[in-house]
Protein backbone atom coordinates (compact mmCIF):
# COMPACT_ATOMS: atom_id res chain seq x y z
CA UNK A 1 0.00 0.00 0.00
CA UNK A 2 1.43 3.47 -0.91
CA UNK A 3 2.14 6.15 2.05
CA UNK A 4 0.93 9.33 1.21
CA UNK A 5 2.90 11.92 2.85
CA UNK A 6 0.86 13.92 5.93
CA UNK A 7 -0.57 16.68 5.42
CA UNK A 8 1.57 20.04 7.78
CA UNK A 9 0.24 19.86 11.14
CA UNK A 10 -1.26 16.47 11.54
CA UNK A 11 1.07 13.35 13.51
CA UNK A 12 0.55 9.95 12.93
CA UNK A 13 0.46 7.47 16.08
CA UNK A 14 1.03 4.26 15.73
CA UNK A 15 -2.19 1.71 16.35
CA UNK A 16 -2.54 -2.01 15.48
CA UNK A 17 -5.17 -2.34 12.61
CA UNK A 18 -6.08 1.38 11.34
CA UNK A 19 -4.45 4.65 11.71
CA UNK A 20 -4.59 7.81 14.16
CA UNK A 21 -4.31 10.70 13.45
CA UNK A 22 -3.78 13.79 15.47
CA UNK A 23 -3.73 17.35 14.74
CA UNK A 24 -5.13 21.09 15.15
CA UNK A 25 -8.87 21.43 13.31
CA UNK A 26 -7.42 22.92 10.36
CA UNK A 27 -4.73 19.98 9.82
CA UNK A 28 -7.36 17.49 9.83
CA UNK A 29 -9.50 19.90 7.33
CA UNK A 30 -7.35 17.92 4.75
CA UNK A 31 -8.34 14.51 5.25
CA UNK A 32 -11.78 14.99 6.85
CA UNK A 33 -12.82 13.03 3.81
CA UNK A 34 -10.76 10.12 4.11
CA UNK A 35 -11.40 9.95 8.09
CA UNK A 36 -13.98 7.62 9.05
CA UNK A 37 -14.08 8.98 12.99
CA UNK A 38 -13.32 12.59 13.45
CA UNK A 39 -12.96 12.90 17.83
CA UNK A 40 -13.12 16.61 18.26
CA UNK A 41 -11.82 17.71 21.49
CA UNK A 42 -13.70 20.51 21.59
CA UNK A 43 -13.59 23.75 23.86
CA UNK A 44 -17.18 23.90 24.84
CA UNK A 45 -19.46 23.23 27.70
CA UNK A 46 -22.43 20.37 26.73
CA UNK A 47 -22.98 16.82 26.71
CA UNK A 48 -20.74 14.52 24.55
CA UNK A 49 -22.28 13.74 21.03
CA UNK A 50 -21.57 11.34 18.46
CA UNK A 51 -23.25 12.11 14.81
CA UNK A 52 -23.37 9.01 12.15
CA UNK A 53 -23.51 10.27 9.07
CA UNK A 54 -22.82 7.92 6.15
CA UNK A 55 -19.72 6.30 6.00
CA UNK A 56 -18.13 8.90 9.26
CA UNK A 57 -18.94 8.78 12.23
CA UNK A 58 -18.08 12.79 14.40
CA UNK A 59 -17.51 12.74 18.20
CA UNK A 60 -18.17 15.76 19.89
CA UNK A 61 -16.40 15.67 23.44
CA UNK A 62 -16.10 18.54 25.30
CA UNK A 63 -13.30 19.45 27.77
CA UNK A 64 -10.64 21.99 29.15
CA UNK A 65 -6.90 21.77 29.25
CA UNK A 66 -7.88 21.69 33.49
CA UNK A 67 -9.81 18.55 32.88
CA UNK A 68 -8.44 16.81 29.85
CA UNK A 69 -7.02 13.73 31.18
CA UNK A 70 -9.62 13.18 33.28
CA UNK A 71 -11.94 13.81 29.96
CA UNK A 72 -10.34 11.55 27.66
CA UNK A 73 -10.13 8.75 30.30
CA UNK A 74 -14.09 8.62 31.00
CA UNK A 75 -14.83 9.61 27.30
CA UNK A 76 -13.01 5.92 26.57
CA UNK A 77 -14.75 4.33 29.19
CA UNK A 78 -17.98 5.22 27.29
CA UNK A 79 -16.72 5.11 23.80
CA UNK A 80 -13.20 3.35 23.38
CA UNK A 81 -15.07 0.21 22.17
CA UNK A 82 -16.63 1.90 19.80
CA UNK A 83 -13.16 3.08 18.49
CA UNK A 84 -11.61 0.30 18.54
CA UNK A 85 -13.69 -1.27 16.31
CA UNK A 86 -13.19 0.98 13.96
CA UNK A 87 -9.55 0.61 14.76
CA UNK A 88 -9.97 -3.04 13.69
CA UNK A 89 -11.74 -1.95 10.80
CA UNK A 90 -8.60 -0.87 9.31
CA UNK A 91 -10.19 3.02 9.29
CA UNK A 92 -8.78 6.20 9.92
CA UNK A 93 -9.22 8.27 13.21
CA UNK A 94 -8.57 12.39 13.06
CA UNK A 95 -8.65 13.23 16.39
CA UNK A 96 -8.29 17.02 16.71
CA UNK A 97 -8.82 20.42 18.93
CA UNK A 98 -8.65 23.89 17.90
CA UNK A 99 -4.83 24.48 17.73
CA UNK A 100 -3.75 20.52 17.71
CA UNK A 101 -1.63 21.32 20.78
CA UNK A 102 -2.84 20.12 24.23
CA UNK A 103 -6.96 18.32 24.03
CA UNK A 104 -5.93 16.56 21.18
CA UNK A 105 -2.83 15.38 22.04
CA UNK A 106 -4.10 13.90 25.32
CA UNK A 107 -6.82 12.06 23.77
CA UNK A 108 -4.87 10.83 21.02
CA UNK A 109 -2.43 9.42 23.38
CA UNK A 110 -4.86 7.69 25.83
CA UNK A 111 -6.55 6.13 22.54
CA UNK A 112 -3.41 4.97 21.35
CA UNK A 113 -2.48 3.57 24.61
CA UNK A 114 -5.83 1.60 24.80
CA UNK A 115 -5.63 0.08 21.66
CA UNK A 116 -2.09 -0.92 22.09
CA UNK A 117 -3.29 -2.77 25.31
CA UNK A 118 -6.68 -4.20 23.73
CA UNK A 119 -6.08 -4.67 20.35
CA UNK A 120 -2.36 -6.09 20.51
CA UNK A 121 -3.32 -8.30 23.31
CA UNK A 122 -6.43 -9.42 21.53
CA UNK A 123 -4.35 -10.22 18.17
CA UNK A 124 -2.03 -12.54 21.03
CA UNK A 125 -5.66 -14.85 21.85
CA UNK A 126 -5.21 -12.75 25.38
CA UNK A 127 -8.29 -11.31 26.87
CA UNK A 128 -6.94 -7.83 26.96
CA UNK A 129 -9.81 -6.74 30.32
CA UNK A 130 -7.45 -4.11 30.94
CA UNK A 131 -9.33 -0.86 33.08
CA UNK A 132 -8.75 2.47 31.77
CA UNK A 133 -6.60 3.01 35.32
CA UNK A 134 -3.58 1.61 33.03
CA UNK A 135 -3.24 3.57 30.43
CA UNK A 136 -0.59 6.31 30.07
CA UNK A 137 -1.27 9.42 31.37
CA UNK A 138 0.66 12.71 29.68
CA UNK A 139 1.92 15.63 31.51
CA UNK A 140 -0.97 18.38 31.93
CA UNK A 141 0.15 21.40 29.20
CA UNK A 142 0.26 24.81 29.26
CA UNK A 143 -3.18 26.16 30.41
CA UNK A 144 -2.62 29.70 28.40
CA UNK A 145 -3.82 28.07 24.72
CA UNK A 146 -6.62 31.12 24.18
CA UNK A 147 -8.87 28.80 21.47
CA UNK A 148 -12.80 29.18 21.30
CA UNK A 149 -14.94 26.54 19.51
Amino acid sequence: METKPLHPGLRSLPVPGGQLLQGGADAVRAVKADAQVIVNCARRTGEPKVESRPGQDIYWLPMTEANMQDACRSYLEEYGERLLEHLRSGHLIAVHCQEGLHRSVEMAKQLQSLAKLKLAEAGAGVDAGIGMGALEVLPEGDDDESEEH
